[in-house]
């Protein structure tokens, strides 16, 4: 997930839980969860701010 106050080498790595699609179908925004500390923690992001590291087919 990007992060404008890190370094990319530093984003956070999490994982997609749920989708909002849009009215017209297209997904837009997401719940990541990402664990931090030792704690779980989710963000409602855009998915103009996830970079896709990996696709599993």
């Amino acid at each position: 997930m990007k992060d404008q106050d890190t370094p990319r080498n530093s984003w956070p790595v999490g994982l997609v839980d749920r989708i909002f699609p849009s009215s017209d179908g297209k997904i837009r925004k997401v719940e990541v969860a990402i664990v931090k500390d030792g704690k779980r923690t989710t963000y409602t992001r855009p998915i103009t701010e996830l970079v896709t590291l990996l696709e599993v087919d």
